[in-house]
């Protein structure tokens, strides 16, 4: 994903539905903060809000982008 750069510590998965729609899920497997760096504007699924530029996951913390 040319769109989000994550530390070693976060896992990245990508996932695309039939219909065209690209998902990201982010997971921080450690027990510390994390800063992912997010270059467009995507939709946290969680939330719903739109998120870009530096981002904090919390420990264990998931994240779901659309």
């Amino acid at each position: 994903m040319d769109w989000v750069k994550v530390p070693e510590k976060v896992e990245l998965a990508v996932r695309e539905h039939q219909n065209g729609s690209t998902f990201v899920f982010l997971l921080n497997f450690d027990h510390t903060p994390q800063e992912i760096e997010v270059e467009k504007e995507a939709k946290d699924l969680f939330t719903g809000t739109v998120v870009s530029g530096r981002v904090t996951m919390n420990p264990f913390d998931v994240l779901i982008l659309e």
